[in-house]
């Protein structure tokens, strides 16, 4: 495939672009803008609908988030201004009778998340269901998705309570990732940053059933995950005490720690600099595993051995600030620099190692790189 479509997300208000859907060029690394959306307040995490037609996005706010659903038609009748889309009521907008900003998305629904602060979304292998996790509020909502992508109903809310051992930062739960992996199709794991747990869910019934709880040492904040299926794998990094851990998940889904990998050495701290680990992918290809981290702004590869444990692979910078999300697809990694610098393209060497191209797109507020 030598052109890859893809989305970027990123915070915003109303009135800027919050979405872009861009194209790369899998041979060059060339880059384009294809369309904008605007009309939502921080789409921090979008996600595209695998028929094509459809886009859900959160608005990262509270006290209470939103979900928003768009449709792609080619009708461009009834488009709205920027300022009245971002107050549109969800029943004035059902059945798609007003648009958003792009003569091909139209803005189908607006509803609740179930708690504040949503930052991320999944759709299970068959897309019938989509899991929101809200980090705010620290809980997880469960939607029924119809046949056609366009309708979200029947939210299950689970929500959680406690505190972490770090003061500022894990005051309360905060749910901030989720995927849909494990012995069954419905199954699923979520990180809890605030509680310092990686928990296992299933969908029975059209409601969440936490099965077990992965518990780490306080203060570990664990944040994303990568999953290698074909070695029952998962790659997990923790925002707060900056290590990559491998774990690996039986026939049942119990998980096992296997390997822990310290990102940053004592000698890497700066005095009055902040280091907090963001986002964690593998290549295509299960070789390689990136990791960035904002602060140092930089992004650490590890190469996977044989037995699925990690190898230090070296950094480079991201050319920007804060790289709170990237994505790696065939030989290009791109990185979506959250405070400066927009989003910025690297080459994957086949060593792994990354090299800046030059290119980049701009970007005020990129948090979220999704195909």
């Amino acid at each position: 495939m030598s052109k890859i479509e893809f989305w970027a997300g990123g915070y915003a208000e109303p009135d800027e672009s919050g979405i872009l859907r861009c194209r790369l060029d899998d041979k060059t690394g060339e880059t384009e803008v294809l369309s904008e959306l605007r009309g939502v307040r921080n789409p921090s995490w979008v996600l595209p609908h695998p028929n094509g037609a459809v886009l859900y996005c959160v608005e990262e706010c509270g006290p209470e988030g939103m979900i928003c659903v768009f449709g792609e038609t080619p009708d461009t009748a009834g488009t709205i201004t920027a300022e009245a889309a971002a107050d549109v009521n969800p029943t004035d907008i059902e059945g798609g009778e007003v648009s958003a900003y792009h003569a091909e998305w139209r803005l189908l629904a607006r509803i609740p998340s179930g708690g504040s602060g949503p930052c991320h979304l999944a759709l299970d292998k068959t897309a019938t269901h989509l899991v929101v996790s809200n980090y705010n509020s620290g809980s997880l909502t469960l939607f029924a998705v119809s046949a056609d992508g366009r309708s979200l109903t029947n939210p299950d809310i689970c929500t959680r309570e406690g505190v972490g051992a770090h003061p500022d930062r894990q005051e309360g739960p905060h749910i901030h990732f989720s995927t849909f992996a494990g012995p069954a199709d419905t199954d699923f794991y979520t990180c809890d940053l605030g509680l310092d747990e990686l928990l296992h869910f299933s969908v029975q019934e059209e409601k969440l059933v936490l099965r077990d709880a992965f518990h780490f040492a306080p203060g570990t904040g664990p944040r994303h995950f990568a999953v290698s299926p074909e070695r029952g794998l998962l790659y997990l990094v923790s925002e707060l005490s900056l290590e990559v851990f491998v774990l690996r998940m039986d026939g049942t889904g119990k998980i096992t720690e296997l390997q822990q990998a310290a990102l940053l050495k004592a000698t890497d701290n700066v005095s009055g600099r902040t280091d907090t680990a963001a986002a964690i992918k593998l290549t295509e290809d299960g070789r390689f595993l990136f990791v960035s981290v904002r602060g140092e702004d930089k992004i650490h590869g590890f190469r996977i051995l044989p037995n699925g444990f990690l190898q230090e692979n070296g950094s480079v910078s991201v050319e920007g600030e804060c790289p709170r999300d990237f994505a790696v697809w065939g030989r290009w990694l791109l990185c979506a620099n959250q405070e400066k610098g927009g989003i910025t393209v690297f080459r994957v060497g086949e060593d792994g190692k990354l090299t800046f191209t030059g290119r980049r797109i701009p970007m005020a507020h990129p948090s979220c790189l999704i195909r």
